[in-house]
């Protein structure tokens, strides 16, 4: 004699053998709701700042650098170059 048909969803998904708690695979999920072009002009736009934030920092410490050498070049010349 077979089973008797379950009587709700999650019956029906373990008698199918199916996890009803785990994650759906949202790709096969025809409604879902996915990003649209506002969300990515957003994203791109935060990290173009973030980088941007990045250069400018690197940027200063190079010309700190250049600025050190430039006056310990001078110093040198001054003092040693006689």
């Amino acid at each position: 004699m077979p089973d008797a048909p379950p009587h709700s969803k999650r019956a029906a998904a373990a008698h199918a053998g199916l996890d009803s708690k785990r994650p759906r695979d949202m790709s096969k999920n025809k409604g879902y709701d996915t990003t649209d072009e506002s969300e990515v002009f957003k994203h791109k736009s935060l990290m173009a700042a973030k980088n941007l934030r990045k250069f400018a920092k690197i940027t200063q410490y190079v010309l700190y650098a250049i600025a050190a050498f430039i006056v310990a070049a001078c110093v040198f010349a001054y003092f040693f170059d006689k």
